[in-house]
């Protein structure tokens, strides 16, 4: 098994800045590709007591564009910790050098949040999310906080979605012989954290769904401003010895919605252009499977040209001890749903009763990305997968700066 640990795309971290006067950086494109807009972390401590009050925004002597704070701390020594993300842009292998200053600017893309707690819907240029509770299967009442379904702002009044059923419910788990249970199970979370922002919006959860007590699920969305995706991270912790017939993530479940599927991985490469509804396509899949660590696939309808794909960024199954965690014929499933639905998951543990230790962990992190038009579909993804792999660098040029 393939262990990947990289940094999240678009959030560079740069050390802590002190004293009096305005953040100087330098942010520089290495791996070769041209960035219309990326989003830097930058950290800085201020003695100035008006912080919480004050708005930060980022120059690059051209325009001036607003950030957001993503956190203060209580002053410690009479200092702040101020944690903010900054938007950028930058050509292929350039060094731009920006100003951090206190002032309130333009936005030049907002996300839109409505609703409450994790019961809302989440919107920027590309798509609407909607993240509401699910009330439509008259036997299950889904928890708000997962993906129910996508409207695609580029293809108007197309949505996204698996009827009766949440389409992005994954981690999931079944023991032999007890009910099969998702991160939608999830109704009363033990721990939440919720950031809402016009540039970023988080949605964390953590916590054990009913009649699976040994198992500890963490989830989290980030959803970001004038970028055509959102990234979705999950952890399951065995808090105790449990046998597992079924262990999955990075599962899209939809309807009949798609004509073709596309992916890459270390096996087969590029496999580009298969008809999702050709026959023995789910057999032929079965017999020779997309590799649990590919770096990336999709689903799009080649008529209507749209589609949605999974980029993947992190995963790592190995335990608290550092050792791999039990899997069973680890692969990426394509799979047949009802009424003609399909859809694509992970397989960790693949229809085989395991017993899985307490201190097993098994984590992802994934980009999911809207395709407003099939058109060079790989070379978009592949573009995507490497901003991500290799995020900006970050200098801070003037380290005895603080803003004041």
């Amino acid at each position: 098994m393939k262990t990947v640990k990289l940094a999240l795309m678009m959030l560079c971290f740069v050390s802590c800045v002190r004293e009096e006067g305005i953040i100087k950086i330098e942010v520089s494109e290495t791996a070769g590709i041209e960035r219309l807009l990326e989003y830097v972390e930058v950290h800085w401590a201020s003695n100035d007591n008006s912080a919480k009050d004050k708005n930060y925004s980022i120059s690059d002597g051209n325009q001036i564009l607003q950030g957001q704070v993503l956190s203060i701390s209580e002053p410690e020594q009479g200092q702040y910790q101020i944690r903010a993300i900054f938007p950028v842009s930058l050509k292929a292998n350039q060094s731009k050098k920006y100003t951090i200053i206190s002032a309130v600017s333009e936005t030049k893309d907002t996300l839109i949040v409505e609703g409450s707690g994790f019961d809302v819907t989440i919107a920027n240029a590309y798509y609407k999310a909607d993240l509401t509770t699910n009330e439509i299967n008259p036997d299950q009442i889904y928890a708000p906080g997962q993906v129910r379904g996508l409207l695609l702002k580029k293809h108007a009044h197309q949505q996204l979605k698996r009827t009766n059923i949440n389409m992005h419910w994954s981690p999931n788990f079944q023991s032999s012989g007890k009910g099969y249970q998702t991160s939608s199970h999830l109704i009363k979370p033990d721990s939440v954290y919720i950031k809402k922002g016009k540039l970023n919006t988080i949605l964390y959860k953590e916590g054990r769904v009913e009649s699976y007590p040994e198992i500890k699920i963490k989830t989290k969305y980030e959803f970001f401003a004038g970028l055509p995706y959102f990234v979705y991270s999950s952890e399951v912790y065995m808090i105790e010895d449990i046998e597992l017939f079924l262990l999955r993530n990075d599962e899209m479940t939809m309807d009949s919605l798609f004509t073709h599927i596309i992916f890459r991985d270390q096996t087969h490469g590029l496999g580009g252009e298969k008809l999702l509804y050709e026959e023995n396509m789910v057999k032929n899949f079965a017999q020779d499977p997309i590799d649990d660590h590919a770096q990336w696939l999709a689903f799009y309808n080649k008529h209507y040209g749209y589609g949605l794909g999974s980029v993947r960024i992190e995963y790592d199954n190995t335990n608290k001890d550092g050792i791999p965690s039990p899997l069973y014929q680890p692969h990426s499933k394509i799979s047949d749903g009802s009424n003609g639905g399909k859809y694509w998951n992970r397989r960790l543990i693949h229809e085989h009763d395991t017993l899985v230790k307490a201190g097993s962990r098994y984590y992802e992190k994934n980009a999911y990305v809207i395709l407003s038009s099939t058109e060079n579909i790989a070379n978009k993804l592949d573009t995507i997968h490497k901003k991500i792999m290799y995020p900006v660098e970050v200098v801070v040029l003037n380290p005895n700066g603080i803003i004041n």
